[in-house]
């Protein structure tokens, strides 16, 4: 046990001297609002994508919040997946797999013109084995998912059955299929998606069903993200 005096980022980079200037999307940015609704039907099934925006890869995003009306049954993965009208070549943008990088679960790379994303930590141990699960290729195609699990890296278990009529937040990052770390918040999209560097690429923000609702319903999305 200890008594502790700790300082994040942003009190570090002011104190520091010479003093550090803050990106501005940690600090000082505006504010960015985006809502849109869908409307899910009672014969939807599984694995039904509904997109309610755009939000570009170099943003963090703040919050999303959620009011529905009740669909009896529903639950659903928040993430990205590219727009209808570009592809995107990941390939520019992900780590080359190396053998002498200790990888860590959600971590991304491309090997043999192959997306693979990280399940179990591990050094030296090259794609495909089991320490890796097989994506997507390198060049993802519009509307697809970009990289392994980019459909659920902003919420999973988000349930529409009964009605919210209040804004609800369900905003929960991750990177990969790793789960939610209060670090994430942090990050910007491309950095939740294991990318290397910023593709500059507008994403679709898509709700995907893995418990088909039952009835009939709007959802209602209400994003806010900085730069």
């Amino acid at each position: 046990m200890a008594v502790v005096n700790t300082k994040s980022t942003l009190v570090s980079n002011y104190d520091a001297q010479p003093r550090v200037l803050s990106s501005g999307y940690l600090a000082g940015a505006n504010d960015t609002v985006q809502v849109a609704t869908a409307a899910a039907g009672a014969t939807d099934s599984i694995g039904s994508t509904y997109r309610f925006g755009f939000v570009g890869s170099g943003r963090r995003i703040e919050d999303i919040q959620m009011m529905n009306d009740a669909t009896t049954a529903g639950v659903w993965q928040l993430g990205v997946y590219c727009n209808t009208q570009q592809s995107l070549n990941t390939g520019l943008f992900l780590n080359v797999w190396n053998a002498t990088t200790a990888y860590v679960p959600g971590n991304v790379v491309q090997y043999g013109g192959v997306v693979y994303y990280c399940t179990t930590g591990n050094t030296n141990s090259a794609p495909p084995s089991g320490n890796w699960t097989t994506g997507n290729a390198i060049v993802a195609a519009a509307g697809a998912i970009p990289v392994p699990n980019a459909n659920l890296i902003l919420g999973s278990g988000i349930s529409t059955a009964t009605a919210n009529s209040n804004w609800k937040s369900v905003y929960s990052p991750s990177i990969g299929a790793v789960g939610f770390s209060a670090s994430n918040v942090n990050l910007r999209l491309w950095e939740l998606l294991g990318f290397a560097t910023d593709p500059e690429y507008l994403f679709h923000i898509v709700m995907t069903a893995t418990t088909a609702p039952t009835a009939a319903g709007n959802i209602s999305l209400q994003s806010t993200w900085v730069a």
